[in-house]
């Protein structure tokens, strides 16, 4: 009885547990509000394929795959454009044009949300780190040098409501990555609700036969 409780209060832990967010000094990632909805998920979807994807790749994620976020055919036919609907989404340029125009190929970026510390916060953070400096230069200051472009022009938007409108977009695309790196999750986390709900019932039925059993020794 004493293992089945330890054994359901780790998988409690384990589900209710948050992701740990990195930060270090001037490179602390900004405020993030993860949102797994579909609305957020297929505003993200829109701006990945029409912007994202100039340079970088899903190549994990099919388009048919966007069913899962609530898209129609219809509306997967026209993100696709001139693609099959079980081929992955891939770059539109090809790997020698970005061997030549950045020096190197863009990362694909299925499992960003969890090849980088910090997670979909920092997807969201390096979007909205780019600044204009002194000489008139464009750098990231949570990755400097950074051979990617300032992909909202970020650091040249003075309008503040165009900004919360840039910053709601990267909220959006790094909601979907964070959703692209682990489709399945919601599934899980649902399911591992119920396979606890079953072993806490379990374990107070074990406990009611164990004093039931008891019960009629101690009689004896």
């Amino acid at each position: 009885m004493r293992l089945m409780a330890q054994l359901i209060l780790a998988s409690a832990l384990l589900y209710a547990s948050p992701t740990f967010v990195w930060a270090s000094g001037d490179r602390a990632l900004l405020d993030f509000d993860l949102q797994t909805d579909e609305a957020t998920l297929q505003r993200g979807a829109e701006v990945f394929t029409n912007l994202c994807m100039m340079c970088h790749s899903l190549k994990y994620v099919k388009y048919n795959s966007l069913t899962q976020v609530g898209f129609t055919e219809d509306d997967i036919r026209r993100l696709q454009r001139d693609r099959q609907l079980f081929d992955p989404l891939s770059s539109m340029m090809t790997a020698e044009a970005t061997q030549t125009v950045f020096g190197m190929h863009p990362p694909d970026l299925s499992m960003a949300a969890y090849a980088y510390e910090g997670g979909a916060q920092y997807i969201y953070s390096l979007l909205l780190s780019y600044e204009k400096k002194a000489d008139g230069t464009i750098d990231n200051r949570l990755f400097s040098g950074t051979k990617m472009p300032d992909p909202f022009a970020y650091s040249v938007q003075a309008n503040e409501q165009e900004k919360s409108l840039l910053r709601a977009k990267a909220a959006d695309v790094a909601s979907f990555l964070q959703w692209t790196a682990d489709p399945h999750a919601q599934e899980r986390y649902t399911t591992g609700f119920y396979v606890i709900a079953y072993l806490i019932l379990l374990t107070v039925l074990f406990y009611l036969v164990k004093r039931r059993v008891w019960a009629r020794l101690d009689a004896k």
